[in-house]
């Protein structure tokens, strides 16, 4: 089985200090992974470092994406490959429900549209199926003791993906940095306007490739 993500001996400096330490994690290709650590053990810091976001320093390691040795890639060159960091709160795209891109998913498997929605009336989440597409509840903890946090992924960007903006009307290399854009969405308080840029161009580069 080919591995999707490798990553081999990572030590990571923010700001002159060391953060991860000797880091092995590989992630066979088709499964997802999810690390689950108290807050500051560096989990977010090992997802900025696997898409080389700056000031993340990789000082000893190998990081390996798909077969592919991206550790001396900088986070342009990682975009192009489909490397991308979800953010923690996506838009919500309002006019289109779940519903809808479940059918879309599921148009060609009858067997799996099938176990879907045996699971849909099992959970009861009818309610779910008509909300506009991210536009999910947000996470309260009541407890006063309860820490609640919600961290990033890392994936390669599969075609079905790209599929549904392309149904409605969109060229391939318009969909790819529209989807990047959407991951690398820096709409953060204190940011820098060069930075904003900065992202601007990446997400670019990701779908057209420098001219």
């Amino acid at each position: 089985m080919i591995n999707l993500l490798q990553v081999r001996d990572l030590c990571v400096e923010v700001d002159g200090q060391e953060i991860l330490h000797s880091i092995d994690l590989t992630i066979p290709d088709g499964e997802v992974h999810a690390l689950l650590e108290p807050n500051g053990s560096g989990k977010t810091t090992l997802m900025m470092a696997l898409i080389d976001y700056p000031g993340h320093e990789t000082t000893r390691g190998q990081v390996l994406f798909d077969g592919q040795d991206v550790t001396d890639l900088d986070i342009t060159e990682r975009a192009r490959l489909g490397i991308g960091v979800t953010q923690q709160r996506p838009p919500t795209i309002a006019g289109v429900k779940l519903r809808q891109i479940l059918h879309y998913v599921v148009a060609h498997a009858p067997q799996r549209a099938q176990t879907i929605d045996q699971l849909v009336r099992a959970f009861q989440m009818e309610p779910f199926l008509e909300r506009d597409i991210n536009a999910v509840p947000g996470l309260r903890a009541l407890h006063p003791e309860a820490r609640m946090s919600h961290e990033a992924s890392v994936g390669k960007i599969a075609p079905e993906q790209v599929a549904y903006p392309q149904s409605r009307g969109m060229e391939e290399r318009e969909a790819i940095p529209l989807i990047i854009r959407g991951f690398l969405d820096a709409d953060v308080e204190g940011l820098s306007p060069e930075l904003d840029v900065r992202i601007a161009e990446i997400a670019e580069l990701a779908g057209h490739g420098e001219e």
